[in-house]
């Protein structure tokens, strides 16, 4: 950073890259500093470097720092555009799963249930589809969507997508 600073570099990809990166870092400790570098790198992506695939990366960072201030709306927001935007740029079916379960994840906060269960059922068939059904995302996912569906109380149907997410990771051992 002090490098960048001192060549004067407030505009490269590597300064967007790395504004995203020391977000990442303050995420946890100074959720304030890290959401104004989020917001920088996100401007910076946005006005130059639109078609990079770090803009997912700094939108969806931005939407976890958002979380983590308790800003859901906020959080929601830029899961949306880092789906979005990841779509746009044709990103593989495989990259899709973790950011729409968060975004899931954000709306059953908000208690947002039809679209969190959208959500939700569609990264579970997108996971399923590309990394089968005993792979990590698969796994979560349905562990995730599962405890959703007890949330509302869908307890059957709970325990179907629990029980078929512990048959699958006992075959895996």
């Amino acid at each position: 950073d002090a490098a960048m600073q001192a060549r004067g570099d407030t505009s490269s990809r590597a300064r967007a890259r790395l504004d995203t990166l020391l977000s990442e870092y303050w995420r946890g400790t100074n959720p304030l500093k890290a959401r104004e570098l989020a917001a920088r790198s996100i401007k910076l992506y946005r006005e130059r470097y639109s078609d990079d695939p770090d803009l997912a990366n700094a939108l969806h960072n931005a939407g976890l720092i958002e979380g983590s201030l308790i800003n859901m709306a906020g959080a929601e927001v830029f899961y949306r555009q880092a789906l979005a935007t990841m779509i746009r740029l044709k990103a593989h079916d495989a990259y899709l799963v973790q950011p729409m379960v968060m975004l899931a994840e954000t709306q059953r906060l908000m208690l947002l249930a039809e679209p969190a269960e959208a959500n939700f059922h569609e990264a579970l068939a997108i996971s399923k589809r590309v990394n089968g059904d005993s792979h990590v995302d698969t796994l979560q996912t349905q562990l995730r969507y599962g405890q959703y569906l007890r949330v509302v109380g869908r307890n059957r149907e709970s325990l179907q997508v629990l029980t078929s997410a512990e048959k699958s990771a006992v075959q895996k051992l």
